[in-house]
Parts: C-alpha cells; structure tokens; sequence
C-alpha cells in the first residue's frame, strides 16, 4: 500500500491527465472570449452586427463569410436557407476562399464547423488571425530579414522595446506577461509622457494589465482584446498573447535587427514563477525521472507520446530509494519545469491538430518535414 501522500502510479497519471485538461479547457475558455472581440472588432470595421457566442454564432457560416468579405474586400454570396446543407454549402465556401487565401487549414472540414466542434472552430479563427492579424502584418520585415518565424521577430522586437528596463525580461509568449510590466514597457518605449514607470512598477499585476490596455485604447486605438483576469494568472494564452502583441506592433515603429533575433536564438527555455507546485504532485508522481545533462547538471526526464522530453532543474534532486518518491527539489525550479512541459505539450497538441497529411509529392514532403522540424 502506498503511504499517505504518495502518489500511486496509476493515480499519477491520471491527476496529471486532469491537469493537461484543466489547462485546455482553461485556453479554450480564454480563446473563446479574445477571438470573439477579435472577430466583433473586425464585424464592427465592416458595418457588421456583432456576434455573441463564437461556437453557436458561427455554425451557418453566415458571419464566417461576413468576415472574410472585410478581410478579402470581396463580396460573398451567402445561402439563403437555414436547413443544415445551406450551413455546409456557407462553410464550404469559406474554406474555399481561405483555400485561395493560402490560408493553413489542417483536418478542419464543414462538418465539424457546422456542428459547433470547439476545438476546430478555435483551430479556424486562429488560422485566419495567424494569416491576417499576425503573418500579413509581418510579411514586410519577415520578407526584410529573410525569416519565416513570425514568433521570433516578434519577441526580438519585444526585447528591443524593454531593453531599457532591468525589471523586465521577456522570454516567451505565456508567463513573462503575467505581471503586466511588459505591456507596460512597450508602451512606455514609445509614449513615455503619457505615464510614471515607477507609478506602474507600485500597482498590482491586474492593474498594471488594465493600466496598459486602457493606455494602448486611448493612445493607439487598439481593442482591449484581453481581459486582465485572464493575463494575470500562472500560464497566460500563448495565441491570445500574441494576437495582442502584433495588434501594438501594427501600430507602432518596429525596426527589427539582425542582433535582436540572434539574442532570441540564445535564450533560454526555461522560466522562473514564483509559485511553488501543486498540492499533491511531485516531480516522480507525474512520471518525471532524474537526468544528468550534457554539460554535468541535474536535470529531469519524462516521456510523452513515445518521446522523451528532458529539462533542466537547477537544485539537485534527492531520491528515497525505498519509496521511490522525490523527497527534494527546489520548488522555483520544479515549478518552471512543470509549467515548461504544460505549454510544450498544449502547443504540441495544437500543432499535431493543424498538420497536413503526408504529401505523395516529393518537394511538399521535404516542405512539410521542415514545417513538422
């Protein structure tokens, strides 16, 4: 029998199956809610009544096409019956307008948009923000730099903005926007009469968060595509992230040099949270093993998906060969370590969602496998 607060294999993995869930759900919640005012943002440019619930709204393709007819500048016949084949025959269209867009859509058919399936109805407003909101933004400096990582010039030009500021340090798209000073930064790079830094620096995360969304509303006209409460937490929404942060790039200078994106390239995949870990979890209890890195320092292995995943810690883990169960580990560390793996295995989800089948065609194999790289 197992001793009190032991994890049992078994129970290991499926608390940690509650937790990748859990965290899912909790993107979805938020993308739900930042997609919409994206998509009512866009409807209110075109004239268009607004929607209110994506996953219900959407089902007819109606406002899909009312969409794409304000990002294309073309007009788009719609059915005008509301029996299910009118809905598909809408949907159909849309994809095939985002087809001729050379819009990325993967495994998302009409049937799954007309029956309200959420994940791939998320898959498909990401996929038309990712080519309009974010890649038709950048296409001048990616095509400027010769790169094809949008993420990467993105973070660069972050950087590049907050390198005046010693208390900010922007690694990723999730947790180094969690206490609202980044957003501050940016701001403040580029309005610095309009508010105190140091004024900022006193306020708590929620309301330095409102503080840059209210600054960037007034003084940019950038929709408040985020609510604070959903930043403000231990693992923000990458893509909401980073929706929001190409919207200010759109509006304000963004020279991007070579040296900023070669820092990017150096930086380190870890992050440090202040929170410790969750109640009844240890690092074994969730699978992990610990590793000796290349370079000498501890670190911890897990595999996934036939994969093995392995991170770095940097407290050296003490292990009770009787129990079998980690008796000591630096919370900080720990703490980052689950995180990193949360956000790797949420994003890999998304990508293995999105990608094509295997081409018959040579050249299109050797593009996929670099895509799939």
């Amino acid at each position: 029998m197992a001793s009190p607060g032991v994890i049992t294999e078994g129970g290991a993995n499926e608390e940690f199956s509650d937790i990748i869930k859990w965290r899912s759900d909790e993107h979805d919640s938020v993308q739900k809610k930042t997609f919409t005012k994206w998509l009512n943002a866009q409807f209110s440019k075109a004239g268009k009544t607004p929607i209110k619930d994506m996953f219900s709204d959407l089902r007819d393709g109606r406002k899909l096409l009312d969409l794409l007819e304000g990002l294309t500048g073309t007009a788009l016949t719609k059915e005008r019956g509301s029996t299910r084949v009118h809905a598909l025959n809408n949907v159909n269209k849309v994809l095939q307008v985002l087809h001729q867009s050379n819009v990325d859509l993967v495994n998302i058919g009409g049937t799954d948009i007309v029956d309200g399936n959420r994940k791939l109805t998320l898959g498909l407003i990401w996929s038309i923000i990712l080519h309009w909101q974010v890649k038709d933004i950048m296409k001048d400096i990616m095509s400027n730099l010769q790169q094809t990582n949008s993420e990467k010039i993105l973070l660069s030009w972050v950087r590049q903005c907050s390198a005046a500021r010693a208390d900010v340090n922007v690694l990723n798209f999730t947790t180094s926007w969690a206490d609202g000073l980044a957003f501050n930064a940016i701001l403040h790079r580029f309005r610095p009469n309009v508010f105190s830094w140091e004024q900022v620096v006193r306020m708590s995360p929620v309301e330095r968060l409102d503080h840059a969304f209210t600054v960037a509303k007034d003084q940019l006209a950038v929709d408040r595509l985020l609510d604070p409460e959903d930043v403000a937490v231990q693992l923000p929404d990458k893509k909401s992230i980073i929706m929001y942060v190409t919207s200010l790039f759109a509006v304000l200078p963004h020279d991007v040099t070579m040296e900023a994106i070669r820092e990017v390239e150096t930086l380190p995949r870890r992050y440090k949270s202040e929170d410790g870990p969750p109640a009844g979890l240890s690092p074994q209890g969730l699978g992990w093993a610990p590793t000796e890195q290349a370079g000498g320092g501890p670190g911890l292995s897990m595999e996934y998906g036939g994969e093995e995943v392995e991170v770095e810690v940097e407290e050296a883990l003490e292990e009770d060969e009787e129990e079998g169960i980690l008796q000591e580990v630096d919370l900080d560390s720990y703490q980052a370590t689950l995180e990193e793996v949360l956000t790797w295995l949420l994003s890999a989800e998304d990508t293995l969602h999105m990608q094509d089948e295997v081409s018959d065609d040579v050249e299109e194999v050797k593009d996929q496998f670099h895509t799939h790289e």
